[in-house]
């Protein structure tokens, strides 16, 4: 296979699968017409179109991320191939007033009831044109009302865009209504607003797309035959996040019953305020039971349930509605209900839009208690309430909520078993569990696994592009995809919505946009505060946009310890002592003098706000001031003040009570790694070097960033004398603790603090595996030159490494940017062992920095005329070859990993198509070579590029991607630097 075959094949295996609530009414529209059993769908992406076949019969062509009017478009066409007779008239249509009636209450119960009764005609062989509409109708509706955020309710808008577009193959501008309402539901929010021009303008449905609010209103007051336009206003008004008339509307309709009460929950739910969040779902719980057992009592639905303003509170009632055998109980209820005098088809329409409320329901609960201290309570509570021993989707949320909470060490497992065996809840859910496993992902060697399963589970429905295009990016590193979501959710409105223009001017860093949201009145606090992060991300150096932001959310909140402590926080990353005064004044804000002069806080918080500022004062060495703040505090068990009074006392020389601390933190806190790290610097302070070492022995499993960010840093900041290092480095050989991951960390923190010949004398003493060990010595090297030079690391390295040996160090060299190493120290002659891999890397070196004169012509003499594989590549790298050249030529799969990865480098380093260039480093990863280096290295500098432009305006902008290029890191003066390039749009 050819590199260009592999980009193909790679894009094939990468392509998103159309929305399959439109695949799969292919076979009911087939089931409708003809009446014979649904068949197998066969559906294939080639030569950038998804090409759909339906029991050897041509359905149609789709592109890649179709937009809605494609898709309908695509269903027509099937469906005008199927041909249905519907007459314009029938013999039963005067009866069917009284089901017209039923559909227009929209009462979920009625329109399953006015279903099975449609159903029950049709199967009779009445077909008229009313009959239809009205069928249309009522499954638009349910669409609409329905809350599936686990997507398992896919039948009910498959079902509906089936009867849609059979009534218009025959009759174009009779479902005109339902169509954009369907539209609405599927989340084609573009589309839908579109869909309004072909509507009357006084309609409820075009006042509700086009947010003509007031209209609508009037609408639903004026009403009388259908209580659609009154449920239409509500939705509006809580996308709008008008918490006045919700609540009005919440008053004036105010009994319910427990199926009644989904669709307003559902509307609620737009809101998307955290206070609201918790109730809903519990309300869901209680009514969706209620609703499948068939129970119709009245029940009112007031503000007062539906805002929790103190979740801790609350949490008790979360735990008691979290009752053993929840799910169990709620299937029974479902399969009673069959016995209720509805059709079949009836019957599997209510249990999948009672189960779609059941699990969103579920889902809320599960996001929101597994992020809570108390996790592993409701992890338990959450097992015990979804055990189920029945089949279908049921049996699959319990072992979904278990992939949700599982530990960040064993994410991986858990989300391939999930990708793999979870297959009857939607891309959703899948998406739910990838956060947990974002940072490790791209180094674990399930990457390849369970980023072919992602593309699979995927499908192009609207609501999961945004967040699926955030992992496409990292960890699946695929650049092109994720652009291409990012623009298909733009063109089909997803930032129409205010949550969507949240997420996407995060992603797409718009900071004039943002500023612009900022003084949206219906935004949350902490929206707002997540905006003013994102324009703290998106312009790190100027910080004046992000302070008037704080100063005028503040005016809005003046009262507010969340608002007030992140403005402390972003004060405290630039001048803590700017943050130490604004700590003060907000103190005087919130302190009043009662009558007999006592000072009491207004905030519950007290205890919050007295640790930070502590932590403040103990991070500019005012100790006298720690004391004293520290003194003001009730005693407490909380981990920040059990630390801070460990720290005043150390730092005060008053060791044995800094140990009595320390020790008492690690009593209430024996997993905390604050805990051990204090009980470190006590000892390190002490020079008490083999107990500080035992203390690390617990942190030998710890994965190897808590060494180069946490420990390795505190250690090199709290021994500034070399000899205490050595001293310390000592013990820690002495318990075997020598290895890259902990002590080579150590040595990487000394040489990042400008200490290179530290970091050299601390790695001499790490032990490594003898595959490793060209690798160790060559980062010895790097440390070595920067502390003594060139001329004496290259003689200490030749010391080392016997000559015929020197070649093994080529690939180390190369990653770190140690050129030099490859021409004076790796030997010139070929016939040593690894001698052609250090020609390629001499040619691919002179890509980014120019190989030295007195090689270059030994480099291109020993390429020159060569026409085999190794040959070709060293041409290319050259310039001798075009890329052409080498793109079509038959490999195997080592070959393409090696060509792919140089096709990569050597195009990336020149201003052009640079999205496009990556794709050539996910081929190399595509060929799972993973004992080659290019292959190591494709994943590091993918992971990289994609780290670096995350979140950067730059990916979105053509002109900024025609500029962007990569470039060695000696031309910008950065000796720190590991890798050997860094990325420029200049």
């Amino acid at each position: 296979m050819s590199i260009d075959e592999s980009l193909q094949e790679l894009r094939s295996m990468s392509a998103i699968s159309p929305d399959r609530r439109f695949l799969n009414a292919v076979s009911l529209i087939h089931q409708l017409a003809t009446g014979n059993e649904q068949d197998v769908l066969d559906v294939q992406f080639k030569n950038k179109t998804w090409k759909v076949v339906y029991q050897n019969q041509p359905v149609g062509d789709l592109h890649e991320l179709p937009t809605f009017e494609e898709l309908h478009k695509f269903l027509l066409n099937w469906a005008s191939k199927n041909k249905k007779t519907i007459a314009k008239t029938g013999t039963i249509d005067s009866e069917l007033s009284r089901v017209k009636d039923q559909i227009e209450t929209s009462s979920p119960e009625s329109l399953f009831a006015a279903l099975s009764k449609l159903d029950e005609l049709q199967s009779r062989g009445e077909t008229s044109l009313l009959l239809l509409k009205l069928k249309t109708r009522a499954l638009a509706i349910l669409a609409w009302e329905m809350l599936d955020n686990l997507e398992i309710g896919d039948e009910i808008f498959s079902t509906a865009l089936a009867h849609l577009v059979l009534v218009e193959s025959a009759y174009p501008d009779e479902v005109s209504e339902e169509k954009a309402l369907l539209a609405d539901a599927l989340g084609y929010e573009g589309d839908a607003k579109r869909l309004a021009k072909t509507l009357r303008e006084e309609s409820a449905l075009a006042c509700y797309l086009n947010n003509q609010n007031e209209n609508l209103r009037q609408l639903a007051q004026s009403e009388t035959k259908s209580r659609l336009p009154n449920l239409l206003y509500f939705r509006s008004t809580c996308l709008n996040r008008d918490k006045s008339r919700w609540r009005e509307w919440l008053a004036e309709n105010s009994a319910f019953t427990s199926s009644n009460s989904l669709p307003p929950l559902k509307c609620t739910y737009a809101i998307g305020d955290e206070a609201i969040m918790m109730p809903i779902a519990i309300r869901i719980l209680g009514d969706v039971k209620l609703a499948s057992e068939g129970i119709t009592s009245e029940f009112s639905l007031g503000t007062g349930d539906l805002e929790w303003r103190n979740l801790a509170l609350r949490l008790p009632t979360v735990a008691s509605t979290l009752s053993p055998n929840l799910l169990a109980d709620f299937e029974k209820g479902l399969a009673a209900s069959k016995e209720k005098g509805l059709s079949d088809f009836a019957v599997r329409l209510r249990s999948a839009f009672y189960r779609a409320y059941f699990f969103s329901a579920i889902d809320i609960v599960a996001r929101t208690t597994l992020a809570l201290p108390s996790a592993k309570v409701f992890s338990e509570r959450l097992s015990a309430c979804l055990e189920y021993q029945g089949r279908g989707p049921s049996a699959q949320l319990g072992p979904w909520v278990l992939a949700l909470s599982s530990p960040h060490g064993g994410a991986d497992e858990a989300i391939e078993s999930a990708f793999l065996n979870l297959n009857r809840i939607g891309p959703s859910a899948m998406l739910a569990l990838l956060p947990q496993a974002r940072v490790s992902l791209p180094a674990s060697k399930k990457w390849s696994n369970i980023r072919e399963l992602f593309f699979v589970r995927m499908d192009s429905r609207p609501e999961v592009r945004l967040p699926a295009a955030d992992f496409v990016e990292l960890p699946f590193l695929d650049l092109i995809a994720h652009k291409a979501l990012v623009a298909s959710a733009l063109r089909d409105g997803a930032g129409d919505s205010l949550q969507s223009k949240l997420v996407l001017n995060h992603m797409l860093g718009r900071k004039p946009e943002i500023i612009k949201l900022f003084n949206n009145a219906s935004l949350t606090t902490r929206e707002k505060l997540e905006l003013i992060s994102i324009v703290r991300l998106v312009d790190k150096d100027n910080v004046k946009d992000a302070n008037q932001m704080y100063v005028k959310l503040l005016r809005e909140n003046p009262t507010s310890w969340e608002v007030e402590k992140s403005f402390i926080e972003f004060l405290a990353s630039r001048d803590k002592r700017a943050a130490i005064s604004e700590m003060r004044k907000w103190k005087a804000r919130v302190t009043i003098t009662k009558k007999d002069g006592a000072k009491v806080t207004r905030d519950a918080l007290a205890l919050d706000q007295k640790l930070l500022l502590a932590q403040l004062l103990y991070e500019t060495g005012d100790i006298a001031g720690l004391k004293i703040e520290l003194k003001s505090l009730k005693s407490n068990s909380s981990q920040n003040y059990l630390k801070l009074l460990a720290l005043s006392e150390l730092s005060s020389g008053n060791f044995g009570s800094a140990k009595a601390w320390a020790e008492e933190l690690r009593r209430s806190y024996p997993k905390s790694l604050e805990a051990m790290l204090v009980e470190l610097e006590i000892c390190l302070k002490q020079k008490q070097f083999l107990p500080a070492a035992n203390i690390l022995r617990a942190a030998v499993v710890a994965p190897r960033i808590i060494w180069k960010e946490k420990i390795g840093p505190l250690v090199i900041a709290k021994l500034s004398n070399p000899q205490d290092v050595g001293a310390f480095v000592g013990a820690l050989d002495s318990l075997q603790i020598n290895s890259d991951e902990n002590l080579g960390q150590i040595a990487a923190a000394a040489y990042s603090a400008d200490k290179a010949e530290l970091a050299f004398q601390i790695l001499s003493t790490v032990k490594t595996a003898p595959d490793a060990m060209y690798d160790m010595l060559t980062c010895q090297y790097r440390y070595l030159k920067r502390a003594q030079g060139k001329q004496k690391a290259l003689a200490w390295l030749k010391e080392q490494i016997p000559e015929d040996k020197r070649a093994a160090v080529a690939p180390f060299a190369f990653f770190s940017g140690q050129d030099e190493l490859l021409f004076e120290f790796a030997p010139a002659e070929d016939t040593l062992a690894g001698g052609e891999e250090v020609w390629i890397l001499r040619a691919a070196s002179g890509v980014l920095n120019p190989i030295p004169a007195n090689w270059q012509s030994m480099v291109n003499a020993h390429f020159d005329g060569s026409k085999d594989f190794d040959g070709k590549l060293g041409l290319y790298l050259l310039g001798k070859l075009k890329a052409q050249q080498l793109s079509t030529l038959p490999l195997t799969a080592a070959q393409r990993a090696k060509a792919s990865f140089y096709l990569a480098w050597k195009q990336m380093a020149e201003p052009g198509n640079f999205l496009a260039d990556t794709e050539l480093l996910l081929v190399c990863l595509a060929t799972n070579q993973y004992a080659l280096s290019e292959y190591q290295w494709s994943k590091v500098w993918l992971r990289d590029i994609a780290a670096s432009l995350a979140g950067q305006p730059m990916i979105y902008s053509e002109g900024a991607l025609s500029r962007l290029r990569v470039v060695s890191p000696s031309q910008q003066g950065d000796w720190s630097q590991q890798r050997r390039f860094q990325l420029s749009n200049r």
